[in-house]
């Protein structure tokens, strides 16, 4: 985790609590090949389900059916993805704008996200124990990418650093952002 700041440590930290298996702050020889081995099989994973997204995408998009997203389509495309963003923004923005006043404040965001993530828990948390194991996650992200796509990608947009939901000018397309 040297040189990658603050990342970096959360990192480091999330492999020895997923890996170390004999707890002693460090990664065997044996640790670091399974640790791989369940990289790798992830990335596997990962790739399957971002084949499916990209087979129900062009099924939606590619509306000529010849494999490839024209120009035209791809405005279609964004037109449908900013209008659903837009109204998932705004049932956020219902469902948790406790003052009112219209966005999102970051207590309000932050009670948002915890409320959220308990619905998460009561719905998916198999075993009950009060936290998503990783097939768990499967099942919940399967669910999500199956029928919540919007809602999966704005939260995969916030965790790579996109704009906050619910904040004024934080969207491209807002008067204050447009002014600029």
């Amino acid at each position: 985790a040297k040189g990658f700041g603050q990342r970096g440590d959360k990192m480091r930290e999330h492999m020895l609590n997923k890996f170390d298996k004999d707890g002693d702050g460090k990664l065997s020889d044996g640790e670091r090949k399974h640790a791989h081995k369940e990289m790798q099989r992830h990335r596997v994973m990962m790739s399957d389900r971002m084949k499916k997204a990209k087979k129900r995408f062009m099924a939606k998009f590619d509306t000529d059916r010849d494999g490839v997203i024209s120009e035209e389509e791809k405005v279609a495309a964004k037109i449908d993805v900013d209008k659903r963003t837009s109204k998932l923004k705004h049932e956020l923005i219902l469902k948790h704008d406790a003052d009112g006043d219209g966005h999102l404040s970051e207590d309000e965001r932050r009670r948002a996200h915890e409320k959220e993530k308990q619905e998460m828990l009561d719905r998916f948390d198999a075993d009950k124990d009060g936290e998503l194991n990783e097939e768990e996650k499967k099942v919940a992200f399967d669910y999500m990418l199956e029928h919540q796509p919007y809602r999966l990608m704005h939260q995969m947009k916030r965790k790579k650093g996109g704009s906050n939901h619910g904040e004024r000018g934080a969207h491209p397309h807002s008067k204050s952002e447009r002014a600029r």
